[in-house]
């Protein structure tokens, strides 16, 4: 929040820009890397495109999930605060 103003889009909106992303600006990578496997080797471009498409896909599901379950998002954002504790 800056100035009383909300930054953050609306959450269908960020899915739709992060589509937009993916499958857009990140469609060298997938034609990359399917072309890579026809050949019978796995290239950088094809750790990319499992990389993203991976979280990609479980964002929304952990939105959801979490959205639902207030429980298990205090307990992920305990253990996420407590890692970077013992980091510092």
């Amino acid at each position: 929040v800056l100035a009383g103003f909300e930054l953050m889009p609306p959450t269908i909106v960020q899915f739709g820009l992060a589509t937009l992303v993916q499958f857009g600006l990140g469609l060298r990578f997938y034609r990359s890397a399917w072309k890579a496997l026809r050949g019978g080797v796995a290239t950088m471009d094809l750790l990319v495109a499992l990389g993203t498409s991976a979280a990609y896909g479980m964002s929304p599901y952990i939105r959801v999930s979490y959205a639902t379950d207030t429980e298990r998002l205090r307990e992920a954002c305990g253990r996420i605060q407590e890692f970077c504790r013992e980091l510092s």
